[in-house]
């Protein structure tokens, strides 16, 4: 009896362990080769000593801003960085960098907010930017939607797939062979091994104290983020509108021309006609 019993408790604490890595630890998908846009690279040490690196695109004279591209979760900067020149144009200056355990950055796991705000704050002040626009995707979006309610430099942010709140999304990717116990105990252990707490991260809570305008994005045929995520987003902005991208998955929200129409035409509108 008392083997059977040992079996099973591995098997769980086994099960806890899968559960708590893939909520926090991305994959790492490479940088293969560089922009064929001018640039510089750049890099900067975030509180807890890791090492981020990213691309600078310069526009011609003084910048007019800095707009910074956030990518998502198990991809890196190279996802939607060819879409700087857009703002280069505009007289925009452009971040695009690897976040935490992504790509060329160092670190292991991803805290959804927690760490990435400061970072990206970081960013922020290497480039000594004051007039901001953030536009991230996925994790990306999330963690923009959080540092545009904590950071006063942010002009504007472009949300495209973002999360409500991080206790939501996790539950609704429980495995279906999780029982409560274990999805309990996978949810802890990711909070002890990444030193946060799933029930802080809330982009829609957040969203409250966001002065700036925000625009969401979000495919009607995402699966993996339910368009409802951006909806309870959008409840609680201030000056927000959504864009409901027609027979758009998760992935290419931000590699869709529409998309990239919609920013720019509401930067126009929104961002730029104020400055």
């Amino acid at each position: 009896m008392i083997r059977p019993l040992l079996v099973l408790l591995a098997l769980s604490s086994g099960c806890a362990t899968l559960g708590a890595n893939a909520l926090t630890k991305p994959m790492r998908v490479p940088i293969i080769g560089s922009t064929s846009l001018p640039h510089r690279e750049v890099s900067w040490k975030t509180a807890d000593e890791l090492t981020l690196r990213g691309w600078v695109f310069d526009p011609e004279g003084t910048p007019r801003g800095l707009v910074v591209l956030v990518h998502g979760k198990d991809i890196n900067r190279q996802h939607f960085s060819g879409e700087a020149a857009r703002f280069t144009k505009r007289g925009y200056q452009v971040l695009a960098f690897d976040q935490r355990a992504h790509g060329a950055s160092e670190g292991t796991r991803t805290t959804f907010g927690f760490h990435e705000v400061d970072d990206l704050k970081r960013g922020i002040d290497l480039l000594g930017a004051t007039r901001v626009v953030l536009i991230g995707e996925s994790l990306g979006a999330a963690v923009a939607l959080q540092t545009a309610a904590r950071d006063p430099r942010v002009v504007g942010v472009v949300a495209g797939a973002s999360f409500s709140d991080l206790s939501t999304i996790a539950a609704e990717h429980r495995p279906f062979f999780f029982n409560d116990a274990t999805f309990a105990e996978a949810t802890k252990l990711a909070e002890s091994e990444s030193g946060f707490h799933v029930a802080d991260i809330s982009p829609a809570r957040d969203a409250a104290n966001i002065n700036a305008p925000v625009l969401l994005l979000h495919g009607t045929r995402d699966t993996f983020i339910d368009p409802a995520h951006s909806k309870r987003i959008l409840a609680n902005v201030k000056n927000g509108s959504v864009v409901w991208l027609e027979g758009v998955g998760h992935i290419d929200v931000l590699v869709h021309a529409e998309s990239w129409d919609r920013i720019e035409r509401w930067l126009d509108e929104k961002v730029d006609a104020s400055s």
